[in-house]
């Protein structure tokens, strides 16, 4: 008779345990889950962050890639253009400007007049005249004329070459300094995520312990029975 109604009152006492600790245990997996649920979402806006720049370093690396090649093919035709210019005036100083007519150089030149040029009107036409002539013979009175315009040219393409050059470098200086911030941006999300991961399955094993803590305890009272 003591001996069940000892045991009744354990039960009794128990039971207000027991509660408390089933009342507990939802809330405490409840906020662990939350957190497993936020750090998930923001994995992913990071994921998204470091794809978003990643993405802009690769455009920037193609846009680099393409001013890059452009300020080559300026050099390069700064340079046909000078060795044009030299050739030409030699021609012509020396008497043979039909020979020169004739050659690639002609053509070079011929091309700078149709693609830019800063010259005097009265100019690019005198000297589009002798360009166009296959016989520069009829010329030789106004060789003095064409030499003086020639020797302009190297000054106005020295200047375009020389603004070109300064926004080249500008731009190399701008491409290695978003390259870099976008690296670093790149690198601390790597580890940002790399911490969210660990941290969610942390989480994930401290939800299943406190399960199995909380089943634990509520078997105690049984077993103390």
């Amino acid at each position: 008779m003591k001996l069940l109604l000892a045991g009744a009152v354990f039960a009794a006492c128990s039971s207000p345990l027991r509660a408390e600790l089933q009342g507990q245990q939802p809330t405490v997996i409840k906020s662990a889950k939350e957190k497993v649920a936020q750090l998930k979402s923001e994995v992913e806006q990071a994921e998204s962050d470091k794809i978003a720049a990643e993405d802009a370093m690769a455009k920037a690396k193609t846009i680099r890639t393409k001013e890059a090649a452009a300020m080559a093919s300026q050099k390069a035709e700064f340079d046909s253009t000078m060795k044009a210019v030299v050739q030409a005036v030699a021609a012509l100083e020396e008497g043979v400007a039909g020979g020169f007519l004739q050659t690639d150089s002609a053509q070079i030149l011929r091309d700078f007049l149709h693609n830019d040029v800063e010259l005097a009107e009265a100019d690019r036409e005198a000297l589009t005249s002798f360009l166009a002539r296959s016989d520069a013979s009829t010329f030789a009175s106004q060789s003095g004329q064409i030499i003086r315009i020639l020797e302009k040219i190297p000054d106005t393409m020295s200047a375009h070459l020389a603004e070109a050059t300064r926004a080249e470098e500008e731009a190399i200086q701008f491409h290695g300094d978003l390259v870099t911030e976008r690296k670093q941006e790149v690198d601390a999300l790597i580890a940002a995520i790399k911490m969210k991961l660990e941290r969610i399955g942390e989480l994930g094993v401290e939800i299943i312990d406190t399960k199995e803590d909380f089943s634990e305890r509520e078997r105690i009272p049984e077993l103390q029975l």
